[in-house]
């Protein structure tokens, strides 16, 4: 009897030793990144193609903006890149977690840079109206770039 106390001991002893060995020299499971499938390109490209459009557009309200002539400045805001925030918005939405995250403060900064043009073509504001372009110019393209 005792040495059947003994044995079992031994085996189980030796059996908790083997599983603590092949859990410590197990490798962890290897993460594959996520990537874009084939669909979220396309929808991506789709938005990315609309942007690119009203980005060319640009230089239209810097020359309203040259010519002070507001209230195009504030048509033309309302207008042609009143759909800005929107299709951005469904970009960000499509995009991975890391890429939200270096693309949602250029959104924003731009989407400010309007409302401040905004306000500014509101005010007859011509110095600050030109710095906000600007800004929103750089955003804009700095936007388009961080997209897939």
């Amino acid at each position: 009897m005792m040495i059947q106390k003994v044995y079992r001991s031994l085996v189980t002893a030796v059996l908790v030793a083997i599983s603590v060995f092949l859990v410590a020299c197990s490798s962890p499971a290897v993460k594959t990144p996520p990537t874009y499938s084939a669909s979220q390109l396309e929808q991506i490209h789709r938005y990315q193609g609309y942007l690119q459009q009203v980005r060319d557009r640009f230089p239209e309200l810097q020359k309203l903006i040259a010519s002070k002539n507001w209230v195009d400045t504030r048509t033309f805001i309302h207008g042609p890149l009143g759909e800005i925030r929107r299709q951005s918005s469904y970009v960000t939405r499509l995009l991975l977690p890391g890429d939200q995250k270096q693309i949602e403060p250029v959104a924003k900064q731009l989407y400010e840079s309007l409302e401040q043009l905004d306000k500014a073509a509101a005010e007859d504001k011509s110095t600050l109206a030109q710095a906000s372009y600007k800004e929103a110019e750089q955003a804009f393209s700095r936007f388009l770039e961080l997209i897939p």
